[in-house]
């Protein structure tokens, strides 16, 4: 019989919170259990395997990146950017907003970035469905900036690669310069940006 408290959603928010305390890589079931104080067996009859509650994790992530995105971009015009000067400059205010939301989430919720950059974990519909959100925003963000269709997806994986190099080596203190980390990462947004411009 299931142990009283111990719910599927409990051992999402548990692994939720090792992740965010101790790492992504040492959420396992042993120390999922541990924190319940129960033995891991235990745990399947709530879930199925590690991989679903590393599919939770990710959907987590990326939703709360999804979330992220919209609130740091919605206020920017959607209408008209590809046509006029004064357009393009939104498309870059709102692309330039987004990569400051990529990096804040990514450096507030450490456990969940690295959930959903795991490539070794099949997904779910839901975590699909909510990636799919997610790169569906990142296009409408390229296109505001006039970038054109046959080129929006290799300015989406220029700028993922970007924003993920330079967040992990962050997060891993792999800048140990004394020369300020926020004006790099300013300047690296902006020399891509430059970089897209006709």
């Amino acid at each position: 019989m299931p142990r009283a408290g111990v719910t599927k959603e409990k051992i999402f928010d548990v692994a939720e919170k090792i992740a965010a305390r101790e790492g992504y890589a040492r959420v396992n079931l042993g120390s999922i259990a541990r924190e319940f104080g129960i033995q891991k067996p235990s745990l399947y009859k709530h879930v199925s395997s590690l991989a679903e509650i590393q599919d939770a994790l990710a959907a987590r992530g990326l939703q709360g990146l999804y979330n992220a995105l919209r609130e740091a971009t919605d206020e920017a015009p959607a209408e008209g950017v590809n046509k006029t000067k004064g357009g393009r400059a939104e498309g870059a205010k709102a692309l330039r907003a987004a990569a400051f939301a990529y990096r804040r989430c990514a450096r507030e919720n450490p456990g969940l970035y690295a959930a959903f950059q795991a490539t070794h974990v099949k997904r779910g519909r839901e975590t699909q469905e909510i990636a799919q959100k997610v790169l569906t925003n990142v296009v409408e963000l390229l296109k505001r900036f006039g970038i054109p269709d046959e080129s929006v997806i290799h300015a989406a994986r220029s700028l993922r690669s970007l924003l993920h190099g330079f967040v992990s080596l962050e997060m891993e203190d792999g800048f140990g310069l004394p020369e300020d980390v926020e004006e790099s990462f300013a300047i690296a947004v902006e020399r891509w940006l430059l970089g897209w411009k006709k």
